[in-house]
Parts: C-alpha cells; sequence; structure tokens
C-alpha cells in the first residue's frame, strides 16, 4: 500500500478506520495493520499478526534471521490449508511442519514472500522470492512460462517480465531468442492456452 492512500482516504473520510491487510489463499488473512494519522514513514507496513496466527521470517536454511533483516515470510496458526488439490509435491513443498510449535499436527505454509520485522513489530514487505508476479489477481509464475517458450523447437532462450503499473495495466512481455521469428508467430498464431 503506498502512503498516499491512506492519507488521501483518511482525508476523504476523516472518521474512517484504514488497515492494511497481508494473508494468502494458504492462509487467509495473517497480519494486520492499522493506520495510524500521525504515520509519517515513506512504506506502509504490512503489520503484525492477527491472534491465532504465527509468522516466521526464516533464512534459507530454516533459520530464524535476525530483527531487521530480510527473510522468508512462514505463515502458521489457525487457518493453513491442507494443501493443494492433486498437487502432492507441491503440497509437499510449501506446506512444512511446524518446527517451531509442538505437536505434530503444527504446520506452516512457505509464502515465497520476504519480509524484515522493524524494531515495533511491525513488518514490512519486500517483495518475492522467485519469479511469482499478480496480474489481474492471478498469480503467474514467469519462470513456467518462460521453459513453456523455450520447449519450442525455434525458441533457444526466454524471458518473460510483467510491465505497467496498476491490476488491469499490467501484462507479460515475453522476449525470445528465435531461430525464426516469421516460423515462431506462424507456429504460435491461433494458439489456444491450456
Amino acid at each position: 500500500m503506498p502512503p498516499s492512500l491512506p492519507r488521501a482516504l483518511s482525508t476523504k473520510i476523516p472518521n474512517s478506520a484504514i488497515f492494511n491487510h497481508y494473508g494468502s489463499t494458504e492462509n487467509s488473512s495473517v497480519i494486520i495493520w492499522k493506520w495510524s494519522r500521525d504515520f509519517s514513514g515513506d512504506t506502509v507496513p504490512v503489520g503484525r499478526p492477527i491472534p491465532n496466527k504465527r509468522i516466521y521470517l526464516l533464512d534459507p536454511h530454516g533459520n530464524p534471521v535476525p530483527l531487521g533483516t530480510v527473510g522468508e515470510l512462514y505463515t502458521g496458526g489457525v487457518g493453513v490449508v491442507r494443501g493443494y488439490l492433486n498437487k502432492p509435491e507441491l503440497t509437499a513443498e510449501v506446506f512444512l511442519p511446524d518446527q517451531f510449535v509442538g505437536g505434530s499436527e503444527a504446520r506452516m505454509y512457505k509464502s515465497g514472500d520476504l519480509a524484515r520485522c522493524l524494531s515495533d513489530g511491525n513488518l514490512l514487505y519486500h517483495g518475492r522470492n522467485d519469479f511469482q508476479v499478480k496480474v489481474r489477481g492471478f498469480r503467474i509464475d514467469l519462470g513456467e512460462i518462460e521453459a513453456h517458450l523455450t520447449d519450442h523447437h525455434l525458441v533457444s532462450e526466454a524471458v518473460v517480465v510483467a510491465v505497467g503499473e496498476g491490476k488491469l495495466k499490467t501484462q507479460l512481455v515475453a522476449y525470445v531468442i528465435a531461430k525464426s521469428v516469421e516460423q515462431l508467430r506462424e507456429s504460435v498464431s491461433g494458439a489456444q492456452c491450456k
């Protein structure tokens, strides 16, 4: 959330309460931050965990990172879903036993998001640790698209990027090195998404 948004909303709707929520489909709303009129920061925090939720900022080895250090955000507590339908490998990769809580049923979700904890306990979001982007509400893994493009016999290399600002203006653009651009266009024209 850009700081200009809650400032503008609090001016237009003076008696409103403005919140910034962080959550995922895999663990619903997990973190919340309430706007305060005296906030003067340049970056709006995503907040602190709500009751019955747990958050961890871990390094690539699964160890907690020091205060102020960027780590991958893991979420736990009530609401962690059981996994992905018909995707046991992916489920095993991102839904892990919660090593910080006793009991065999405790699990945590490896979000792929990066964050750091401020001295006041609030978290700042720092982006993704992979090539996943969100376009018009859909999560898209740019690496998967690049892999499909390079599977084509005419393409030797591919890079896919998300360009544009805002929900409706963001588009995916692919750059490829192809043996023949004309043959590639002819080959993929009329191709349907699967």
